[in-house]
C-alpha cells in the first residue's frame, strides 16, 4: 500500500533534517583536522638572551624554528633593529628609506643588526643548526615579522630540544616581546588551513541546504495533513 503524501513528505523531511545535522557535526569535527599550532617561547633580544624549549612533533615533514617579532614598534624602528638581510627584500617590508644607512663590509647596504643562532637536537644528537642571517627574506605581515632560524624534518612522536641564542643583541626590540616558535613549516600550515576552510565551507553549505529542505518538507507534510 503506497504511503500518503504527508507521510512521504514527512519521511523525506526527516531524512534531510538528519543528514543536515550530520553534516554540521562533520563541520565541527573538521575543526580538529588542522596542523597543531607552533610551540612558542619568549626570547630576550639582549646580550645573553636564550630561548630553550622541548618540542614533541605531532606531524611529519618539514618543521621550522622561527623568531617572531610582533609589529608593535614603528616600521622604521623595527627595520633599524633588524637591519638589512642578505638577498631580495620580502613583500610587505618597509621601504628602503626606512632601513639603517650605515653600510656593511661590501658597501652593498646596511648589515644585519639583530642576530641569533639556533640548534635542534634529538636525544642529545644534533638534528639541525641555523642562524637568522641565513634567512634572506623574513616574512613581514600585518602582525609580525617572522625570521627563519633553522629547519628540520620531524618524526611524529619524537621529542626535540630547541635552543635559540642571541649573538647580536638588539635591545630596541624588547618592547615588542620577540618569541621563538617551533612547528610545521609555514607553507604546510597555510595549505592545510586553506584546504580545511574549503572543506568546512562545502560541508556548511550542504548542511544549510539539507536543513532548509528538511524544514520545508516537514512543514509541507504538516500543512497537507491538516487539510
Amino acid at each position: 500500500m503506497p504511503m500518503s503524501r504527508p507521510r512521504t513528505l514527512g519521511l523525506v523531511g526527516g531524512l534531510a533534517f538528519v543528514a543536515g545535522i550530520l553534516a554540521l557535526r562533520a563541520v565541527a569535527a573538521s575543526q580538529a583536522g588542522h596542523v597543531a599550532p607552533p610551540t612558542r617561547v619568549p626570547l630576550r633580544p639582549d646580550a645573553g638572551g636564550v630561548a630553550a624549549t622541548s618540542f614533541v612533533a605531532a606531524e611529519t615533514g618539514r618543521h621550522e624554528v622561527r623568531v617572531v617579532i610582533p609589529r608593535s614598534l614603528k616600521a622604521a624602528d623595527l627595520a633599524a633593529a633588524l637591519g638589512r638581510r642578505p638577498g631580495p627584500a620580502p613583500a610587505g617590508s618597509p621601504p628602503a628609506g626606512s632601513t639603517p644607512t650605515e653600510s656593511g663590509p661590501t658597501g652593498a647596504g646596511p648589515a644585519p643588526t639583530f642576530g641569533a643562532d639556533a640548534t635542534v637536537t634529538r636525544d642529545g644528537a644534533p638534528v639541525a643548526t641555523g642562524r637568522l642571517d641565513d634567512d634572506p627574506a623574513p616574512l613581514w605581515d600585518a602582525d609580525a615579522v617572522s625570521i627563519l632560524a633553522a629547519s628540520f624534518d620531524a618524526t611524529p612522536g619524537a621529542t626535540y630540544a630547541v635552543e635559540v641564542r642571541v649573538t647580536r643583541p638588539a635591545p630596541a626590540l624588547a618592547p615588542a616581546a620577540p618569541a621563538v616558535t617551533v612547528g610545521p613549516a609555514l607553507a604546510l600550515r597555510k595549505d592545510v588551513a586553506f584546504g580545511g576552510a574549503v572543506t568546512r565551507g562545502s560541508l556548511l553549505f550542504g548542511a544549510t541546504l539539507l536543513l532548509a529542505a528538511g524544514t520545508i518538507a516537514l512543514v509541507a507534510a504538516w500543512v497537507t495533513r491538516a487539510r
